[in-house]
């Protein structure tokens, strides 16, 4: 049976880069060339993801970006499926910047990024699209629909306080996408949702053996919307208690084992 792969990227198929190594593009082309079926399924800005995306062989499925609030068609370059905050991020982002000034505060809509504060973290653990978005320092207009908000800080316990006193979860999902990097998106959003949606978009996917791979407790949400879901055995804990198959660290190249057991399945 031919398998459908959605795949996170960072700790994933890459470890701290910004383009895939040779073997790994070599493994999603050949995976592909075998009938199979690949998207992205990241946290992301999708402008930020736009160079590692051009070096890849052409996906055969949408991706999903901002830990699920825009399902992309890569090869068109246009949205299928946008789900923004509620206007309310906004009041919520100030307080943010008030109360908690060591954290680093960054909002995304579809095509633009801005930081309204950065820090040491932001600035050696984040991507090159989050790192080098520009500061601003006054909020954007209202009439921004912004998709996600991340934020960071050393001390994820106050990230987690953030979640529990400032984010109302009727209209918020907040969720850590690493140890020291949290997201915020509309309540509806997360990676699981996404790929619900992505099969209303992409009926055909029913046919296929679905796998979801990721690392951060942002991944697995995608489990109950999938066949199966794979993890690298240094992926977080939680998402190792709920991964069907582990592989090696994305340290070393570790998807390519992972996709080259898929395609003898």
């Amino acid at each position: 049976m031919p398998s459908v792969l959605i795949s996170d990227i960072d700790g994933t198929l890459l470890y701290k880069s910004e383009v895939t190594p040779e073997p790994v593009t070599r493994a999603l082309d050949d995976f592909q060339k075998a009938g199979n079926l690949l998207g992205l399924c990241t946290g992301r800005a999708v402008q930020g993801c736009q160079t590692l995306i051009d070096a890849l062989p052409p996906l055969t499925l949408p991706s999903i970006f901002f830990g699920g609030a825009l399902i992309w068609d890569t090869g068109k370059r246009k949205a299928l499926k946008s789900m923004p905050c509620d206007q309310s991020i906004l009041e919520v982002v100030q307080a943010i910047f008030e109360a908690y000034p060591s954290v680093s505060i960054t909002l995304n809509t579809e095509r633009e990024g801005w930081t309204l504060r950065t820090n040491k973290i932001l600035q050696t653990k984040g991507v090159l699209y989050d790192r080098s978005s520009p500061l601003i320092t006054t909020l954007p207009d209202r009439k921004q629909q912004i998709l996600k908000v991340l934020l960071t800080d050393e001390n994820p316990e106050i990230l987690t306080e953030i979640k529990l006193t400032l984010l109302d979860p009727t209209l918020f999902h907040g969720v850590f996408a690493s140890r020291h990097f949290f997201e915020i998106t509309d309540s509806k959003v997360n990676k699981g949702t996404a790929i619900e949606n992505l099969f209303h978009l992409v009926p055909q996917m029913e046919e296929y053996k679905v796998w979801a791979a990721g690392d951060a407790p942002s991944d697995a949400m995608m489990k109950p919307y999938v066949d199966a879901f794979a993890a690298p055995v240094d992926a977080h804990p939680t998402v190792l208690s709920v991964a069907d198959v582990t592989f090696p660290s994305a340290k070393e190249e570790g998807i390519c084992q992972f996709l080259s057991s898929l395609k003898t399945q």
